[in-house]
């Protein structure tokens, strides 16, 4: 599984490899100073409009942790990003699953599946890092939750996981915080373990949630990170199941359906 997978991403994205980078879409080059992308991360001077002083976005921390992976040319990570996408995603799902399953044909399907799930080549093809990192990190969360039931170490792994995902699709919180009041709900004694889990994601938006609750502007805290990017308008429901692209994952178009669109956002 993972070695069709990673042969899938060879093929699909052969053009790119050997190149510096990857731009388009929603993406951008990423600073070439490894301090500069730091300094995003924190409170400081914003280059938006006129420019103005304020706390970071938590999705410019994910950026800064990404970009030092290849410190040596941060840009350079993003582009591993793209390449290792599909077969992380599809390694992701493959241990998912198997903390549901014995089967093996059941965990790679499971894998597949996940690895060449519209949602990701849709954002891969649009070039929106959030949606792809949140992908790649969804299964791997699930993982984490299972385990952390018995393990301290599982339990601040997910709470990291938990933060990253939270900071690049900000419209999934709600349903990721259903997901951990049930899950300690059903835990039992094992939910001091659970308990801390949102806690970095806290941190992380805090300053962000008293400036624009302050600015009285809060729903903007559930606005896409990162270059805007037009899509079409979401009804009620495809928010409220953090589909903000306006589509239903792509999925529509996977099972012969076609998307319907209103009105552009950015």
């Amino acid at each position: 599984m993972l070695l069709a997978s990673l042969a899938a991403s060879l093929v699909l994205f052969a053009p790119l490899i050997g190149s510096g980078g990857v731009a388009g879409g929603g993406l951008l080059p990423l600073s070439d100073d490894l301090g500069a992308l730091w300094r995003n991360a924190a409170y400081g001077w914003r280059d938006v409009g006129g420019g103005f002083e304020g706390a970071a976005d938590p999705f410019a921390g994910v950026l800064a942790v990404l970009g030092s992976l290849a410190f040596w040319s941060p840009s350079a990570a993003m582009l591993g990003l793209w390449l290792l996408a599909i077969p992380l995603s599809g390694l992701g799902g493959w241990f998912a699953a198997a903390k549901l399953t014995d089967r093996a044909s059941l965990r790679v399907a499971a894998g597949l599946v996940w690895a060449v799930a519209p949602p990701l080549l849709d954002a891969l093809a649009a070039g929106r890092p959030g949606a792809v990192v949140v992908h790649v990190l969804l299964p791997w969360l699930a993982v984490l939750m299972f385990a952390a039931g018995t393990s301290w170490a599982a339990a601040a792994a997910a709470s990291l996981v938990f933060a990253a995902i939270i900071a690049c699709a900000p419209s999934l919180a709600p349903a990721l915080v259903v997901a951990w009041i049930v899950a300690l709900a059903l835990s039992g004694r094992a939910a001091i373990r659970l308990a801390g889990i949102p806690l970095p994601a806290v941190a992380l938006a805090l300053p962000l949630v008293v400036e624009q609750v302050g600015r009285g502007t809060p729903f903007a805290l559930f606005a896409d990170p990162g270059l805007p990017d037009a899509s079409a308008e979401p009804t009620v429901l495809q928010i409220a199941l953090g589909q903000a692209s306006g589509t239903w994952g792509r999925w529509e178009d996977a099972l012969g359906g076609s998307s319907s669109s209103s009105s552009p956002r950015s």
